[in-house]
């Protein structure tokens, strides 16, 4: 059997060279045909390739006939490998978690999350220790804690293996482990758009809610560590003109599809009294993905350090506010400003002045600490955030333009470098030129100033209410009183 290496398994240095790129290329020539002949059709026609173009695919069903697949239009989470291929996602589940599976990693078929721990932990020379000293813990998808040291022994007996280089892989799979311990630490690339985790499973212990993290990380990582991400229509040359996309239109592009999205889904909304804190956290679980990838959708960012990546995403995490809660609040309701409820999900809503905290199987005295300290945020956002920008009817233009700027601006984080922050100074004048040209011919305004001021002091507000956040969770932790995994420092500063 010969062995099987995806492109995201293969470190950097192993994959072709640019002298041997043409060689690999007239290898696959005619297996890619037929794919590489529709994209130039589709683009001499200046239609999206991710959105139109489908592929026809055959299999053998069990007494030996064809069957034909289904014409399926190719979305961002799509990939095409480094062999033509079109993999939607990959089939069938991970063979180490059981969730669903993205292809083949490691010679096994697994998802994501668990091909980006497999490659840290060999790459890394990592070991642990079982949480349980059990040996056999659950590490399914929906284990109630993640142990990594049976999660990385699940990898070994499902059969991934971890190679130094194209070269170490034998015509045959190996039946014997390569020696990991002076590997260097290597990158994954992963798929354009790694889909988000499942939702974390959590409990309660005492005073402290306890999450899968790991699983979290996992997937942020592997999507910090890739290449840029594209939303919207294709780049590259039509018949007439090359295709650009600012900065602004890639994260409009980017908030369309990552969040205002979501909010378009017609879903019964529920007004509740009891708010379950459990939906809260699932739904940040999965809105830390979408940060990262967002954030992936400027070059600016994604051509940056590892270290000033993670150091900006880790501030980012506080400042999405806008993104998730404020502006889908006035999406749904209007811009009534006496109107109170505000939006936790697609599916929950309240009224910020009538409403508590409250979690099935979380110990009485935690849900009364957390009442206590957080019940005020939500009221905070609909008096300080949402209330103003309804005032002054901001445009989603105006709102990404403000996400933009509060995510830049990096004066204070001490620890990035210099590059990040020319980088940054970049970036504030190649999107404030933008907004001038977006005032004065689509809006057709001959002076802005006024509505500057106001995007600047939404903007104030919004720090004051993330910093504000972040001590109440930092308070917790120091009196022994509430902490969470997910907002906990042990998760925010990995990386």
């Amino acid at each position: 059997m010969r062995a099987v290496l995806c492109q995201y398994c293969v470190p950097k240095d192993a994959r072709p060279t640019a002298d041997q790129a043409p060689l690999a290329a007239d290898s696959r020539m005619e297996e890619s045909s037929s794919i590489l002949a529709a994209a130039n059709v589709l683009l001499l026609a200046q239609q999206p390739v991710l959105s139109v173009l489908s592929v026809t695919s055959s299999a053998s069903s069990a007494d030996g006939s064809n069957a034909s697949a289904e014409l399926n239009p190719l979305t961002p989470f799509d990939v095409i490998d480094a062999r033509g291929n079109i993999e939607s996602g990959g089939k069938g589940l991970c063979q180490v978690c059981g969730d669903k599976s993205h292809g083949a990693h490691f010679q096994v078929q697994t998802c994501r999350a668990c091909a980006a721990f497999f490659r840290r932990t060999c790459a890394g020379g990592r070991s642990y220790k079982c949480r349980r000293a059990t040996k056999n813990c659950d590490v399914s998808k929906n284990a109630t804690l993640n142990c990594r040291y049976c999660r990385f022994e699940r990898c070994k007996k499902v059969g991934m293996k971890y190679h130094k280089s194209v070269d170490d892989v034998p015509s045959d799979v190996p039946q014997t482990s390569i020696d990991v311990s002076n590997i260097k630490q290597e990158v994954v690339t992963p798929s354009p758009a790694d889909p988000a985790p499942s939702t974390a499973s959590v409990h309660y212990d005492n005073h402290r809610v306890l999450m899968d993290i790991d699983r979290i990380h996992g997937s942020i990582a592997s999507i910090l560590e890739g290449n840029v991400i594209n939303y919207g229509p294709s780049l590259g040359a039509s018949a007439f003109r090359v295709v650009y996309h600012s900065t602004m239109d890639r994260v409009k592009y980017a908030y369309e599809e990552l969040f205002a999205s979501e909010m378009r889904l017609k879903r019964s909304l529920e007004q509740v009294i009891k708010v379950d804190i459990k939906r809260i956290l699932n739904r940040l679980s999965v809105n830390y993905v979408k940060y990262a990838k967002f954030l992936m959708a400027m070059p600016q960012f994604a051509k940056l350090d590892m270290k000033d990546k993670w150091l900006m995403y880790r501030r980012a995490t506080s400042l999405f506010v806008l993104f998730d809660t404020a502006y889908p609040t006035i999406s749904t309701f209007g811009y009534d400003v006496k109107d109170r409820r505000i939006i936790f999900d697609c599916e929950t809503c309240a009224d910020v002045d009538n409403f508590e905290f409250h979690a099935e199987g979380m110990p009485d005295v935690t849900e009364r600490e957390v009442n206590k300290v957080f019940i005020k945020f939500p009221r905070d956002v609909i008096n300080n955030l949402v209330t103003p920008m309804r005032k002054m009817r901001l445009t989603e233009i105006e709102l990404v333009y403000l996400q933009v700027l509060m995510l830049w601006d990096i004066r204070s984080i001490p620890e990035v470098s210099e590059n990040a922050r020319e980088v940054a100074n970049r970036v504030y004048d190649e999107v404030s030129q933008e907004m001038d040209k977006y005032y004065r011919n689509e809006l057709r305004m001959s002076t802005y100033a006024t509505r500057l001021v106001k995007l600047c002091s939404i903007q104030s507000e919004m720090m004051k209410y993330a910093a504000t956040k972040k001590n109440a969770h930092q308070m917790g932790e120091l009196f022994d009183t509430f902490y969470c995994d997910l907002y906990g420092p042990k998760f925010l500063s990995r990386g």
